[in-house]
């Protein structure tokens, strides 16, 4: 009887142990790392390569907000410790797929440099973001003084606050005779 109850008794510890571990180690990594993983996000754009075009700017739109909802899902279930693993799990797979992403950003031959501008070549891109949210909804004004707004059922990808920050740092390009519309200069990698 006494085995019986150390066997049940080790058994329960391991069910438990794996899916405490995984949210522990999921929690210390994003809060840890989330600003890193901001910066991993922020380097992701389309690119053209071998003759097509691979839209990372819509993959990393989806990618944001199946993290973000993954991420806000996990607080929902924090009580559920089965829902709590199974979250984290899809959390850091969501993780592993904007890796992946990156992966391409390293592919130094798509990087130009139309502009001469002195920080080196860089890729533009797209600031629309494949969904509406309001509080990224605001017009912005060209060089040339035209206004840019995102098509209804869009928004811009960053704040106005930051939109502001980049283009003031000169890594919003606005074309040739600044009156395009705006997509974000993203540097080649210096390592």
């Amino acid at each position: 009887m006494a085995v019986d109850l150390i066997k049940a008794i080790a058994e329960l510890l391991g069910a438990i142990a794996w899916p405490i571990t995984v949210v522990v180690v999921s929690l210390v990594v994003l809060g840890r790392h989330r600003e890193a993983l901001n910066r991993l996000i922020d380097r992701i754009r389309s690119v053209a390569a071998l003759g097509g075009q691979v839209d990372l700017d819509a993959l990393q739109d989806r990618q944001e907000q199946e993290l973000e909802s993954k991420i806000d899902h996990m607080a929902d279930v924090k009580d559920d410790r089965e829902a709590l693993r199974a979250a984290a799990e899809e959390v850091a797979e969501a993780a592993r797929l904007l890796g992946q992403l990156e992966a391409l950003r390293l592919r130094k031959d798509l990087y130009k440099n139309s502009d001469d501008d002195p920080r080196g070549p860089w890729l533009k891109s797209d600031l629309f973001s494949l969904v509406e949210r309001p509080e990224l909804r605001y017009e912005v004004t060209s060089p040339s003084g035209k206004m840019f707004i995102p098509p209804e059922g869009r928004s811009w990808r960053i704040r106005e606050e930051r939109f502001r920050e980049l283009d003031e740092d000169g890594r919003i390009y606005w074309g040739r005779n600044g009156d395009s519309r705006p997509t974000l200069k993203r540097f080649a990698p210096t390592s």
